[in-house]
């Protein structure tokens, strides 16, 4: 009888892989550092001084600003995440010495801890959906005010750029892109900030400020 509860209890086991919800996390983050292919090829567009313009740049720094705030719920969910694979993962092997790949790490789970975990997949994925919409919402924006960006921001998204194709490399360890998704996710939102800040105290056009832009 005994023996029947136990085989009971595994069959009641869940096995999701987490992969997929990194890899959305890092499609989300390639979104904020796809903007420097925009900076690279923009042309230069007049300014718009009207009200109109003034409603758009609002609504600019709106979409910036959640970015950054989507990122910061994303990072949350992530390190949530990470004590679901601490707590309820397969351990025979430990996750610094996994390779970040499909099937490598096992996430065994109860049916409570298992709807719990999907309810963090589907708001993580909920959110990385919203991070890719301001972006292209700011983007959009960005274009139609022909607002210069400071070449600063070029510089990071370069950074950016380089830390994930080392997210996405697959010669890391699993705790070592999770700690990767972490880093960049701090970059994406520091490169927002600095944008809505840039683009919240930009002079008006007519007021030269010195900074090289791009």
């Amino acid at each position: 009888m005994k023996q029947e509860n136990i085989k009971a209890e595994k069959m009641r086991l869940i096995d999701p892989d987490p992969m997929s919800i990194f890899l959305s996390v890092l499609g989300a983050v390639g979104s904020v550092a796809s903007i420097i292919s925009y900076l690279e090829q923009r042309k230069e567009r007049t300014y718009w001084s009207d009200k109109y313009s003034e409603r758009k740049r609002a609504q600019l720094i709106e979409a910036v600003a959640d970015i950054e705030s989507n990122l910061t719920q994303i990072e949350g969910q992530i390190q949530k995440l990470k004590i679901f694979i601490q707590l309820y993962g397969e351990n025979s092997k430990p996750i610094n010495r996994r390779p970040f790949r499909f099937g490598e790490v096992k996430i065994f789970f109860h049916h409570k801890a298992f709807q719990e975990f999907g309810q963090l997949h589907v708001k993580t994925t909920t959110l990385t959906t919203k991070v890719v919409r301001s972006v292209y919402n700011a983007l959009n924006l960005i274009d139609e005010l022909g607002i210069e960006v400071d070449k600063g921001h070029f510089k990071r998204l370069i950074e950016l750029q380089s830390e994930l194709n080392l997210a996405i490399s697959g010669d890391t360890s699993y705790e070592q892109a999770i700690d990767l998704n972490i880093k960049v996710i701090d970059m994406a939102r520091d490169v927002a900030n600095r944008m809505r800040e840039d683009f919240g105290l930009e002079p008006s056009p007519d007021q030269d400020s010195g900074v090289p832009r791009w």
